[in-house]
């Protein structure tokens, strides 16, 4: 199953390694790493504080140490380079940027700029920093050198040119101009709708010290030096992340957010979702993600909270266009008038999905389409389209990832298209597998159905992109190409104005149900469970900010 954690509409090939590793982790029901260091053993660190609860089982007013799952060795800490959802989570309490998403929703806020102004063009946009923000260590404060290098050296603009894999989302930046200590201005080369839906706010725009990189070079990766909430205490590759308080904090977002409160946050990779539940239960960790199968017993049990939080990230089955079985697009529309969707979810995802009528979610700041067709299921137009197509019986392959979720997702599929005469092979296969038969000229001839999980970033570019001409072969499983929503989708990158944007993708999403090139079927919630004095702090996109948690 190919995933995308936090895609960006700008992801360069080096990216895509990071969306294979770890696959459905953070929704699935089976971890598909293998663990890596787990849950401290019990006792070493678990005291009161660490996990919000007292020996004798009361509850404290405010825990100073805060302990919470990993669900992905971490790689390195550089925000430049960031290629885990681990790392995702550990850099926004490292760094800052000049603006932000106000915790806990998609609301625009200055962080580190005082000022923040754009041109009407989209060329054009400049800054003033708030002054004396002290970075971590003795690196002093962040001024407007530091934004230069940190947006340039992600353009690759810099020397030594780094690869960084969001390097696109600056692919528009022609140069970072210097107009005083505290001051700039960012120069685009065209407009860039998605700078500050995603490129300013998300970790493309987090400002790291130059002279800290400058000094420690590849170190650099897992000695960050940032201005967050948090520095680095200890790391340990792969196994656990340890962030100490900054007591010199600048505090870029008070007045929208409460200073934090813990001393430490300890992050501890525990990727097998059995292993996190026994950390939960006996006190080893305070927070985590928990599998759909243990939703319920974490609800009923008073000691913890559990967190709902639908996601932007859309699965879907997919239909390969090209395939002389699926050519036709009657045999397409017959598939998605034959599948119960409401079914599947409730049989693969327990109930605990939202149904998908396109690829953007509802929480998407831009581009949701509220008038999507809900197609219900009738087998009888089903078994009409079929015979208009001269189709009696079909026999046909679904590709699926060895998880139990997408097993059962299977398993309805199948049922559902034997009532009207489609015969399905359920092809299970690991994730290396699954992700093989999309790569290269001959990988997709024979790929017939596909079931598929994306991850999306706050801009709907991100999930738009692969389905593109040029990602035919790449990741456009349905080898899909129409050159009409190309159009639209440079056109929506370019647009500044957020109406106009929404429209623009939603004529794209048009053209895909024109197409009948899916059945559209999940946006995936997520289950975070915490100990239930501690009140979590959790993006529209589901991604946590630890920083931000709180005593309940």
């Amino acid at each position: 199953m190919a995933y995308r954690r936090s895609e960006t509409p700008f992801a360069t090939p080096i990216t895509r390694a990071r969306f294979i590793g770890g696959a459905f982790a953070l929704i699935s029901t089976g971890g598909l790493l293998a663990a890596c260091g787990g849950a401290e053993k019990k006792g070493e660190g678990a005291t009161s504080s660490t996990v919000g609860t007292t020996t004798d089982g009361k509850t404290p007013a405010a825990p100073s140490k805060l302990r919470v799952r990993l669900t992905q060795p971490q790689m390195n800490l550089d925000a430049a380079l960031i290629i885990s959802q681990s790392d995702l989570e550990l850099v926004f309490n490292i760094y800052e940027g000049l603006l932000t998403y106000k915790p806990g929703s998609f609301e625009l806020v200055n962080s580190l700029a005082e000022e923040f102004k754009s041109s009407d063009d989209g060329l054009t946009h400049t800054f003033k920093l708030k002054e004396g923000v002290p970075f971590h260590g003795d690196y002093g404060e962040v001024t407007a050198e530091d934004v230069k290098f940190s947006y340039e050296r992600i353009a690759g603009l810099t020397k030594p040119k780094i690869e960084a894999p969001f390097q696109n989302q600056w692919a528009a930046l022609r140069e970072l101009k210097l107009t005083g200590t505290y001051t700039g201005t960012i120069l685009l080369k065209e407009p860039f709708g998605p700078l500050t839906t995603l490129t300013l706010p998300i970790f493309s725009g987090l400002i790291v010290s130059k002279r800290a990189v400058e000094e420690r070079g590849k170190d650099f990766r897992r000695k960050p030096i940032g201005t967050g909430p948090y520095e680095v205490a200890e790391y340990v590759a792969n196994q656990r992340v340890v962030l100490k308080r900054f007591s010199d904090h600048g505090g870029a977002l008070d007045g929208y957010a409460a200073r934090p409160i813990w001393d430490e946050i300890a992050c501890t990779v525990i990727v097998e979702d059995s292993v996190a539940e026994i950390a939960l239960e006996t006190n080893e960790i305070a927070y985590g993600l928990i599998p759909l199968s243990s939703v319920e017993r974490f609800q009923q049990n008073k000691d913890f909270t559990v967190v709902e939080t639908p996601s932007l990230y859309y699965e879907w089955l997919s239909m390969n266009v090209q395939h002389p079985k699926l050519r036709d697009i009657r045999v397409r529309q017959a598939i998605r008038s034959a599948i119960d969707v409401p079914s599947i979810i409730e049989a693969a995802y327990e109930g605990k999905a939202t149904q998908a009528y396109a690829i953007v979610a509802a929480g998407m700041p831009v581009g949701f389409w509220k008038d999507a067709p809900r197609y219900e299921r009738d087998v009888e137009k089903a078994k009409s389209l079929l015979d208009q197509a001269g189709i009696k019986s079909l026999d046909l392959e679904l590709a699926v990832t060895n998880t139990e979720i997408f097993r059962a997702v299977a398993q309805v599929i199948q049922a559902n298209l034997a009532d009207v005469g489609i015969n399905i092979k359920i092809n299970t296969l690991d994730d290396a597998s699954f992700n093989e038969i999309q790569m290269g000229d001959k990988a997709l001839s024979n790929l017939q159905l596909a079931y598929v999980s994306y991850g999306a970033s706050p801009d709907p570019g991100g999930s738009t992109i692969w389905f593109t001409c040029e990602q035919v072969k790449v990741w456009n499983y349905m080898e899909w190409c129409n050159p009409e929503f190309d159009r639209l989708h440079a056109e929506a990158l370019q647009e500044l104005d957020p109406t106009k944007r929404t429209d623009l993708y939603i004529h794209m999403q048009q053209l895909m149900d024109e197409d009948a090139v899916a059945v559209w079927v999940a946006h995936p919630n997520r289950y975070t469970a915490s100990k239930a004095n501690i009140k979590q702090s959790i993006y529209p996109d589901a991604d946590p900010l630890y920083w931000a948690f709180t005593a309940a």
